[in-house]
């Protein structure tokens, strides 16, 4: 009963430190996703290729397939093979 009582006692002070702890959490989060490096995915013929690039190449691929099999969705096989369509 004691420690309750100190917890209570010091509430407003661990509420300070539980909202500094959650505050660094979320901004040493929030740098290190602005700060990500190369996006680079690969390289083919010396030629480096972001992941930008592949994913915007990738849906092209995908919406061609999609038009040419006359469906609105593909299947995890079909998409698999888009995607190393679109890489190779």
């Amino acid at each position: 009963m004691a420690v309750i009582g100190k917890i209570r006692k010091h509430s407003g002070l661990l509420i300070v430190v539980i909202g500094v702890a959650l505050a660094a959490f979320v901004l040493g989060d929030l740098a290190k996703t602005q700060s990500s490096g190369p996006s680079d995915v690969g390289e083919i013929n010396g030629e480096k290729i972001t992941y930008k690039d592949f994913s915007t190449r990738l849906e092209f691929n995908v919406e061609n397939e999609k038009r040419r099999s006359g469906r609105n969705n593909l299947s995890a096989t079909e998409m698999f093979y888009v995607r190393e369509q679109t890489w190779k």
